[in-house]
Protein backbone atom coordinates (compact mmCIF):
# COMPACT_ATOMS: atom_id res chain seq x y z
CA UNK A 1 0.00 0.00 0.00
CA UNK A 2 2.70 2.34 0.66
CA UNK A 3 4.25 2.20 -2.44
CA UNK A 4 0.82 3.05 -3.99
CA UNK A 5 0.59 6.13 -1.56
CA UNK A 6 3.99 6.87 -2.76
CA UNK A 7 3.48 6.48 -6.45
CA UNK A 8 0.29 8.92 -6.20
CA UNK A 9 -2.32 6.50 -6.54
CA UNK A 10 -4.19 6.70 -3.95
CA UNK A 11 -6.59 9.37 -2.45
CA UNK A 12 -8.06 8.26 0.56
CA UNK A 13 -7.13 5.21 3.38
CA UNK A 14 -10.40 4.49 5.23
CA UNK A 15 -9.77 2.07 8.20
CA UNK A 16 -12.42 0.55 10.90
CA UNK A 17 -9.63 1.99 13.98
CA UNK A 18 -6.29 3.49 14.27
CA UNK A 19 -5.15 0.38 15.89
CA UNK A 20 -5.92 -1.73 12.82
CA UNK A 21 -3.56 1.15 10.96
CA UNK A 22 -0.61 0.69 13.29
CA UNK A 23 0.68 -0.79 16.34
CA UNK A 24 3.07 1.65 16.51
CA UNK A 25 1.56 5.07 17.43
CA UNK A 26 4.73 6.83 16.56
CA UNK A 27 4.66 4.92 13.32
CA UNK A 28 1.26 5.83 12.48
CA UNK A 29 1.91 9.18 13.41
CA UNK A 30 5.01 9.48 11.14
CA UNK A 31 2.51 8.38 8.12
CA UNK A 32 -0.90 10.13 8.67
CA UNK A 33 1.07 13.57 9.38
CA UNK A 34 3.73 13.46 6.61
CA UNK A 35 3.54 10.66 4.35
CA UNK A 36 0.32 10.81 3.69
CA UNK A 37 0.27 14.79 3.92
CA UNK A 38 3.47 15.08 1.36
CA UNK A 39 1.05 13.05 -1.11
CA UNK A 40 -2.20 14.58 -0.37
CA UNK A 41 -3.68 11.51 0.94
CA UNK A 42 -6.64 11.56 3.28
CA UNK A 43 -6.79 9.06 6.38
CA UNK A 44 -9.95 8.15 7.66
CA UNK A 45 -10.53 6.18 11.06
CA UNK A 46 -14.43 5.23 11.36
CA UNK A 47 -14.40 3.70 15.11
CA UNK A 48 -11.72 6.98 16.00
CA UNK A 49 -13.51 9.46 14.93
CA UNK A 50 -10.54 10.41 12.89
CA UNK A 51 -10.67 12.45 9.91
CA UNK A 52 -7.16 14.24 8.13
CA UNK A 53 -9.14 17.07 6.36
CA UNK A 54 -10.87 18.01 10.00
CA UNK A 55 -8.02 20.24 11.39
CA UNK A 56 -10.16 19.59 14.76
CA UNK A 57 -10.03 15.43 15.19
CA UNK A 58 -6.22 15.33 14.65
CA UNK A 59 -5.31 16.89 17.63
CA UNK A 60 -8.26 15.59 19.95
CA UNK A 61 -8.56 11.98 18.42
CA UNK A 62 -4.48 11.03 17.76
CA UNK A 63 -4.23 11.99 21.70
CA UNK A 64 -7.05 10.20 22.65
CA UNK A 65 -5.35 7.44 20.73
CA UNK A 66 -2.16 8.17 22.53
CA UNK A 67 -3.96 7.93 25.77
CA UNK A 68 -5.79 4.58 25.02
CA UNK A 69 -2.84 3.27 24.08
CA UNK A 70 -1.15 4.11 27.22
CA UNK A 71 -3.58 2.74 29.28
CA UNK A 72 -3.87 -0.36 27.21
CA UNK A 73 0.03 -0.43 28.22
CA UNK A 74 -0.04 0.23 31.83
CA UNK A 75 -2.84 -3.00 32.19
CA UNK A 76 -0.84 -5.10 30.21
CA UNK A 77 1.92 -3.82 32.82
CA UNK A 78 0.13 -4.39 35.62
CA UNK A 79 -1.05 -8.05 34.75
CA UNK A 80 2.56 -9.14 34.02
CA UNK A 81 3.99 -7.85 37.41
CA UNK A 82 0.86 -9.93 39.09
CA UNK A 83 1.60 -13.24 37.25
CA UNK A 84 5.33 -13.06 36.63
CA UNK A 85 7.13 -15.01 39.60
CA UNK A 86 9.75 -12.88 41.87
CA UNK A 87 13.46 -14.16 42.08
CA UNK A 88 14.82 -14.06 45.82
Amino acid sequence: MLAEVEADRVSTIIVKDLSRFSRNSAMAGMFINFTFAEHGVRFISINDNFDTIDPNSIDNDFAGMMKSESVSLTACFSKSMRTTPTVS
